[in-house]
């Protein structure tokens, strides 16, 4: 369940939720405006941000094309960050990353970077053949 926070210095609504997976690790999820932002933290404390573009036109960019295949952005995003984190430490900063995956029994594609500040931002997702 989703509980709004109040950023009074951004003045935004975060809305954070925790998944807690099955090893034990948990991940905190935070939505600003049209941001996505996710942040997965581990037991040993290591932290992994993701975001999904920044501002409503680069998410809307990063999800038009699995929007027009009928797919949810939920599913999508969660999908693309669960199969992320496990090849995270694969990606070199300025370099782009591609992996595909299965989602609702499509191919999907997804374009990862590693920013200087060690954000990791996904870009164009998208089916292939």
């Amino acid at each position: 369940m989703l509980k709004s926070v109040s950023c009074e210095h951004e003045k935004m609504a975060l809305f954070p939720f925790k998944h807690v997976l099955a090893d034990g690790k948990y991940r905190i999820f935070a939505v600003k405006k049209s941001n996505v932002s996710v942040e997965d933290t581990v037991r040993t404390g290591s932290k992994l941000t993701v975001q999904f573009g920044i501002g409503a036109n680069h998410v809307s960019h990063a999800f038009r094309h699995t929007d027009k295949l009928g797919l949810s952005r939920s599913i999508v995003q969660s999908s693309v960050e669960t199969h992320f984190k496990t090849v995270s430490s694969q990606v070199v900063v300025g370099k782009p990353f591609n992996q595909i995956i299965n989602i609702g029994g499509q191919r999907i594609q997804y374009t990862a970077f590693k920013l200087s500040n060690d954000t990791f931002n996904i870009g164009r997702i998208h089916g292939v053949k």
